[in-house]
């Protein structure tokens, strides 16, 4: 029995943001967040802005004076995104047997932090936890009468939501599916979907100066984003009675891998022209791989001397 999966994922993100958002502190604060008198006033506000506030599309103004220091950052980003996952696992196992495919990655997880005191000495450490980010696909497949093939399905889709690798605590999405169903041999059939087409929409003011007209603008800071996701994911079993449909299965995906392979040795590698990408080779009709037949060198006379010459 084979089992083959395909989960087609679409998602397309528009953000737009545009404002000025403002931010004040005194002296002696900035003094006792920089912890030094040679620190200007404006490098010490950027220490409070953080990284983050100081990214793509923003713009920061520094002013100082009266013993307070003030910062206006001003965003005008645009940004689009979209993203068209295609996967296509498959897994071959016998009638009323499970069978488990995995395809992914372990990601580290902080689940807590701790320090030890021996003598003057102080050594903070992490206790860190590992877990499984990809695709899961387990299935246990009952063939009945006929043509028609009972599947006991359990499938999970995880990945890291992009941005959040770098911290210390990633941000996982997962989906699962979790069913059992009855299918035609050879045919499709959907499992399941997800539509999903958010908006949302922030605004951040100043008081009272954020409701001026015109004027309130220069206070003011917005940020839509718009987040359209579909999801489905479909199955089609085969049930493999003889060996004869069983090597077409195997040449089936012995091909497409090759074509594959022969489009990248056909492309060459550009910084190194005299290394080939490894093709895998022929298979005969039962399956058996093909040695390449050995390329024969012509040869030509000399009738001045008689000897050959390659």
């Amino acid at each position: 029995m084979l089992v083959e999966a395909l989960i087609a994922e679409v998602s397309l993100t528009k953000e737009a943001e545009l404002g000025i958002q403002w931010l004040g502190a005194s002296d002696e604060l900035l003094e006792s967040t920089s912890g030094d008198d040679d620190t200007s006033a404006g490098e010490a506000i950027a220490s409070l802005l953080g990284t983050s506030a100081v990214s793509q599309g923003t713009l920061v103004g520094l002013s100082h004076g009266g013993g307070m220091s003030f910062a206006a950052i001003g965003r005008a980003l645009d940004n689009d995104s979209d993203s068209n996952i295609l996967s296509t696992p498959s897994i071959l196992t016998l009638d009323n047997h499970e069978a488990e495919i995995t395809v992914g990655q372990e990601v580290p997880f902080t689940t807590g932090s701790y320090t030890t005191t021996t003598g003057d000495a102080t050594n903070p450490f992490q206790t860190i936890t590992r877990e499984d980010v990809g695709l899961t696909l387990k299935i246990t497949p009952q063939i009945s009468k006929g043509k028609a093939v009972v599947l006991d399905i359990d499938q999970e889709i995880s990945s890291v939501v992009p941005g959040s690798a770098a911290s210390d605590n990633p941000i996982t999405s997962k989906r699962t599916i979790k069913t059992k169903v009855v299918v035609d041999d050879e045919s499709i059939l959907v499992l399941g979907g997800l539509i999903d087409d958010r908006i949302s929409e922030a605004e951040t003011r100043v008081p009272l100066l954020g409701d001026i007209p015109v004027l309130g603008e220069l206070f003011t800071h917005r940020k839509n984003t718009s987040e359209k996701r579909n999801l489905m994911i479909f199955i089609r079993p085969s049930i493999l009675r003889d060996s004869y449909k069983n090597l077409n299965a195997t040449r089936k995906r012995h091909k497409e891998v090759r074509d594959m392979q022969l489009v990248k040795q056909q492309a060459g590698i550009t910084l190194l022209p005299e290394a080939e990408h490894p093709v895998l080779k022929q298979l005969d009709a039962r399956g058996r791989e093909i040695e390449p037949q050995p390329v024969k060198q012509k040869k030509s006379t000399d009738d001045t001397n008689g000897l050959w010459k390659h």
